[in-house]
C-alpha cells in the first residue's frame, strides 16, 4: 500500500495559498464587477417584511435599548469627537472640510454604537434572525444540527474564553484603531470603510461558520475568497445602518441578508 509522502501535501498547499494571494486582487476586481453583494442588505428587507411574523418580534424586543444607548453614544462621541475632526479637516481640506469632518463624526459615532450593540447587546437576538431566516429558505439541515452541538453544556474554560478581558480588550483596540485611521485625511476615510466594511460583513458571517463548525483558518479562507462580495455587502450595510432612526431596523434586515448571502455561499460551496 503507497501513500503520498507528507511533502507532497505540504508543497500543494503552500501553492495553492500562493495563487490565492497572487489571484486575489483580480477576483475582487472580478467580484466587485460581477458578484451583487451589494442587493443582500435590500434582499434583506424585504425578505424581512415578507416573513414578518417571526422576525418582527424580535426587532421589537430591542426598540428602547437600542434606543437609549443610539441617544447616549451620539451624545458622548460627538461632543469627543466633532471639534477634533473639524480641526483636522479643515486644516487639510480648508473650507470643505466641514462638511467632510461632520460627515467623518457620524460614521465614527455609528461604528461605535453598531460595535457595542451587535456584540454585547442584542448578539443573540441576531444569531436567531439568522438561524430563522436559514430554516426559511430550506437549510434547516445547517441550522439544527449546529444547535444540537450546543445542547451539551458548555465547561467553565469554554464560558470564560467567551468573555477573556484579553479579546475584549484586542477587539477594543482594533476599534479604536480604526477610528484613529479615520482621522488621517481623505485617505483615512478610505481605508477606514474598506477595513470596516470587510469586518461588517466578517462578523455577520460569524454565526454560519459556529453553525458549521468551520475552523479559524476555513474562515480566513472563506474570506479571501468571498472578499469583493463581502466588501460591497458590508459597506451597503454600514451605509444603511448609520441611518438615524432607521439604523436598528437595517441593523435586522442586514442580518437577514446576511443570512441570504451566506445560504448562497453554502449551496453553491464545492461538494467533496
Amino acid at each position: 500500500m503507497s501513500s503520498r509522502p507528507l511533502y507532497v501535501d505540504w508543497q500543494q498547499a503552500v501553492q495553492a495559498r500562493a495563487f490565492l494571494e497572487v489571484a486575489r486582487p483580480f477576483n475582487v476586481v472580478y467580484q466587485l464587477v460581477t458578484a451583487q453583494g451589494y442587493l443582500y442588505p435590500f434582499r434583506g428587507f424585504v425578505f424581512f417584511w415578507q416573513n414578518y411574523q417571526p422576525l418582527l418580534p424580535l426587532f421589537l424586543s430591542v426598540v428602547i435599548p437600542y434606543g437609549i444607548l443610539h441617544l447616549y453614544v451620539y451624545t458622548v462621541l460627538l461632543w469627543a469627537i466633532l471639534p477634533l475632526n473639524l480641526v483636522i479637516h479643515t486644516l487639510t481640506l480648508g473650507p470643505v472640510g466641514v462638511q467632510v469632518a461632520i460627515l467623518a463624526s457620524f460614521q465614527q459615532c455609528s461604528c461605535v454604537n453598531n460595535y457595542l450593540f451587535k456584540n454585547y447587546l442584542i448578539a443573540g437576538k441576531l444569531n436567531k434572525v439568522f438561524d430563522t431566516t436559514l430554516c426559511l429558505v430550506g437549510l434547516d439541515r445547517v441550522v439544527i444540527p449546529g444547535k444540537l452541538k450546543r445542547l451539551v453544556p458548555q465547561t467553565l474554560g469554554a464560558q470564560i474564553m467567551e468573555i477573556n478581558p484579553i479579546n475584549i480588550a484586542l477587539s477594543t483596540m482594533s476599534l479604536l484603531y480604526s477610528i484613529v485611521v479615520s482621522l488621517i485625511p481623505i485617505i483615512g476615510t478610505v481605508i477606514f470603510e474598506y477595513n470596516n466594511a470587510i469586518k461588517t460583513a466578517e462578523f455577520s458571517q460569524q454565526r454560519m461558520w459556529r453553525l458549521t463548525r468551520l475552523r479559524p483558518r476555513q474562515m480566513k479562507y472563506q474570506v479571501k475568497e468571498n472578499e469583493g462580495v463581502y466588501l460591497t455587502f458590508g459597506f451597503v450595510c454600514q451605509l444603511l445602518e448609520s441611518i438615524p432612526v432607521l439604523g436598528l431596523l437595517f441593523c435586522f434586515t442586514n442580518q437577514v441578508g446576511a443570512a441570504l448571502m451566506a445560504a448562497d455561499i453554502y449551496k453553491n460551496r464545492p461538494q467533496g
